[in-house]
C-alpha cells in the first residue's frame, strides 16, 4: 500500500494535487456566472464548485442549466462553458428581473 507523503515509495502531496487538476479538466463541465446586466462575474470548473462558492445547493444551479428558456437562478445568469466577458440579456429576462 502506498502512503501519501512518503517520498520515493509513496505518493507526494503535489502528485495528488496534480492528478486532481487533471481529473477536473477531463470530467467537470465548466460554467460561467453573469450578473443580471450580462457582465461576467466568474468561471467555475464545475457546478459543484460554483455552488460552494456562492453558498447554494448545487441542484439549484443544475435546474437552471437544464431550463433552456430561463438561465437565471439565485440572482445570477448561468451558462455552460467558459463564456465571453459580456452577454446580451434577452427581453424576457429584462422584464422579469430588472
Amino acid at each position: 500500500m502506498l502512503e501519501i507523503g512518503k517520498g520515493e515509495k509513496g505518493i507526494s502531496p503535489s502528485h495528488v494535487v496534480e492528478k486532481k487538476q487533471e481529473w477536473k479538466k477531463k470530467i467537470c463541465r465548466p460554467i460561467t456566472q453573469y450578473d443580471l446586466k450580462g457582465k461576467k462575474i466568474n468561471n467555475y470548473f464545475s457546478v459543484a464548485e460554483a455552488a460552494r462558492a456562492i453558498g447554494v445547493d448545487l441542484m439549484n444551479i443544475c435546474d437552471v442549466l437544464k431550463d433552456q428558456g430561463n438561465r437565471v437562478g439565485k440572482g445570477f445568469i448561468w451558462m455552460v462553458g467558459n463564456g465571453p466577458e459580456h452577454i446580451k440579456i434577452s427581453d424576457k429576462i429584462k422584464r422579469r428581473y430588472q
